[in-house]
């Protein structure tokens, strides 16, 4: 049997905490990661002259709901623009994949018949590195003023 699997889009929802010096910051994140995964499953089968031909074959699709953690450092190359690198592990959970329930001749599940399971749990380790620019919607605040 071969199972490919896919992760086609992933997002996530996280919040940053850290240390600053200077135009430095080291962070942890942390939050909700959200994804869309894809499975095909496909069993081949021998004939006598043991060449393979398809039994059965499944696709899946499945969104899944689940955490992310990680860390990175970030730098300020101007008052706007910084670079930054940063490590996020994730984790969707597991779900079941049944591959078919093949149902013996007469309508009962007590001949030929088997159950064939997958359950992927699904993870992931991504390291990213990128340029990141901060909007400035709203001017400065006037500069505080001490009148003696």
């Amino acid at each position: 049997m071969t199972v490919h699997s896919t992760a086609d889009v992933q997002g996530s929802i996280r919040g940053k905490f850290g240390f600053a010096w200077d135009r430095v910051l080291i962070y942890g994140t942390g939050g909700i990661a959200f994804g869309g995964f894809s499975s095909n499953l496909f069993l081949n089968g021998l004939t006598p002259a043991t060449v393979p031909f398809p039994v059965a074959n499944r696709f899946f699709s499945e969104n899944r709901v689940g955490w992310t953690a990680g860390g990175g450092i970030q730098y300020a190359l101007f008052d706007n623009w910084w670079v930054f690198v940063e490590y996020r592990y994730s984790d969707f959970g597991s779900f079941n994949n049944t591959l078919f329930n093949a149902i013996s001749p007469g309508g009962n599940k007590l001949g030929f018949g088997f159950v064939n399971n997958n359950n992927p749990h699904f993870r992931e380790n991504q390291v990213q590195a990128g340029f990141s620019y901060r909007f400035n919607l709203l001017p400065p605040p006037p500069p505080i003023v001490a009148k003696y």
